[in-house]
């Protein structure tokens, strides 16, 4: 189920942070910047719209603060 409050941030442009629980990834969307994933212990990249692991993130919905985001 997509979380209303995840697609709302999408529409306001805000910049967000969310996770991939099954990927053990999280995310940061960035209107200006682009996506990034990172992975636990590791150091944040790009991925593209289409990124497998970024849509079912998307859809899972999972909302994280940017502080969880940056020491994940």
């Amino acid at each position: 189920m997509i979380n209303e409050e995840l697609m709302k941030r999408f529409e306001n442009q805000e910049e967000v942070y969310f996770e991939n629980q099954n990927e053990e990834l999280v995310f940061r969307a960035n209107p200006k910047q682009g996506y990034q994933a990172k992975r636990k212990g590791g150091e944040p990249y790009y991925v593209q719209i289409g990124n497998k692991a970024l849509a079912e993130a998307i859809s899972e919905g999972k909302l994280i603060s940017k502080v969880e985001f940056e020491n994940y």
